[in-house]
């Protein structure tokens, strides 16, 4: 017993330390990881009215209305307090809609050509009218004053419907009168001011949306919540309204997800219970919280580690720009070696292996071909992305002739020798010679295939340090191509 005592006060102590530490951990942990949504509000309307309601201030209606802006308060309390939401309102996306120079142009516009189109209408000049009005609507289609301000929307709408009754068009005055009912659900009509076939029709509208299924859609189809979406850079609408009756409302919610561009969720919440309601409206958004935030995934893998050091052989090719001892230029044939190490993105440090053979010109005034060795060690920087860089360096040239070199015009020299007493002019140089000078070189390497990129180089060398063999061979200016691995 008296050891157990020890041991369990300590066992104890371990795991209170590990239990405070765990929660001091959770405290700590950094809220970011996920991304922040960017979702809107549009205007919440009701349709629970009765084509009678349109001509009387109904209580029921009225009861709805109010309702409708209850729940409309309540859903962006809702969406606001979610994590990971930035909710814009819906005053606060109609405000951004109406305050660019372009959305007050294109308005000014469609307004002369509504006010054009009534003027028309009172002129007895139906199709002219039914002209303007449809241009009135298109411009403010455009720029979705639907959203803004849908009331001018219902007013071209309203013309358009009277227009096309008198036309002897029902069906098409149906589509108008259903589309202002739709966009004001609100208005109301004096009794007797407009003909009997007028107020048929609008009733018949009236009735057709009570018995509609899919308003929200009617509303606003998924192509323009998508153009809404992209203008006014907002990822996700939630559109709603409510209808039925005053003793069965109804709560239709949409939520429109400009990612998958469609609606991903659709919900119907009866509102007879009003707290069993908003218990059903929070598992609504909550499950479709869990869903649509997205990690950010850019901090979350370790990125691969960036390839330093890179392995390639290339095909070098070189022309002697000075020669004053031949007349045309010399060209050198070969390969080339070459290991760069980058110990930062822009820094790398290179070392370059060259076996060259400066081959006889066309005159034959290099007498024989020679072979040189250079060494090249050097800096420079780096930049671009991974698949493409680009690279400019300088370092210090060191160049071996491994075999004799002997140039000269002279024919006596060609053809009695270059030792020989008749040889007047020539030049010399006798192995091994060594060239020490700078280099300068610009280049690139593209990515091909994991593992294996292609390489490309052009540069000057200029032989300073050594002025007996410079002055006559002098600035080899150099190109390659080839291929390599990174490691």
């Amino acid at each position: 017993m008296r050891r157990r005592g020890p041991l369990l006060i300590a066992a104890i102590g371990l795991l209170a330390a590990t239990a405070l530490g765990g929660v001091a951990g959770a405290d700590e942990l950094p809220l970011g990881g996920w991304r922040t949504l960017e979702v809107g509000v549009l205007p919440v309307a009701y349709f629970g009215r009765s084509g009678e309601d349109l001509f009387a201030d109904s209580p029921d209606a009225r009861e709805l209305q109010q309702l409708a802006g209850r729940w409309h308060r309540k859903l962006e309390e809702r969406l606001a307090a979610l994590d990971q939401v930035n909710l814009s309102r819906t005053t606060q996306l109609q405000e951004r809609l109406s305050r660019t120079q372009d959305y007050r142009r294109t308005v000014a516009v469609a307004s002369e050509r509504f006010d054009l189109g009534v003027l028309r209408y009172h002129e007895i000049q139906p199709v002219e009218a039914l002209s303007q009005l449809a241009k009135a609507r298109e411009l403010y289609r455009s720029v979705y004053a639907d959203v803004a301000h849908p009331h001018e929307l219902a007013d071209v709408a309203f013309y358009e419907g009277l227009i096309l009754i008198e036309q002897k068009e029902p069906t098409k005055a149906h589509i108008a009168f259903r589309d202002l009912l739709t966009r004001d659900p609100t208005r109301r009509f004096e009794r007797g001011y407009y003909p009997e076939a007028i107020e048929q029709a609008l009733m018949g509208a009236q009735a057709d949306i009570a018995s509609h299924t899919d308003l929200i859609i009617g509303l606003f189809s998924p192509e323009r919540l998508d153009g809404l979406s992209k203008l006014l850079d907002v990822q996700v609408f939630v559109l709603a309204l409510v209808d039925g009756t005053p003793s069965a409302p109804l709560l239709r919610l949409a939520i429109y997800d400009q990612r998958v561009r469609g609606f991903a969720t659709s919900e119907h919440i009866p509102l007879t219970d009003e707290a069993l309601a908003e218990d059903e409206l929070d598992r609504v958004l909550t499950a479709w919280q869990a869903c649509a935030v997205e990690a950010d995934k850019s901090g979350m893998y370790r990125k691969p580690p960036r390839k330093r050091l890179f392995f390639d052989i290339s095909y070098a090719h070189g022309v002697w720009l000075k020669h004053s001892r031949t007349r045309d230029l010399l060209q050198s044939l070969g390969a080339a070696l070459t290991l760069t190490w980058e110990p930062t993105p822009v820094l790398s440090l290179f070392v370059r292996a060259s076996q060259l053979d400066t081959i006889v010109d066309g005159n034959g005034d290099l007498l024989d071909d020679f072979i040189q060795t250079r060494l090249t060690v050097g800096a420079g920087l780096a930049f671009g992305p991974s698949s493409v860089r680009f690279f400019a360096r300088m370092g210090l040239d060191v160049g071996l002739a491994l075999s004799n070199i002997g140039m000269t015009t002279d024919v006596d020299c060609k053809f009695f020798g270059i030792d020989s007493d008749r040889c007047g002019s020539s030049f010399q140089a006798a192995a091994p010679a060594v060239w020490f000078g700078l280099d300068f070189s610009l280049g690139t390497r593209v990515t091909l295939v994991e593992g294996w990129y292609l390489t490309a180089s052009a540069g000057i060398s200029s032989y300073v340090l050594d002025p007996d063999i410079s002055g006559a061979l002098n600035f080899p200016l150099h190109g390659s191509v080839g291929f390599g691995a990174p490691f």
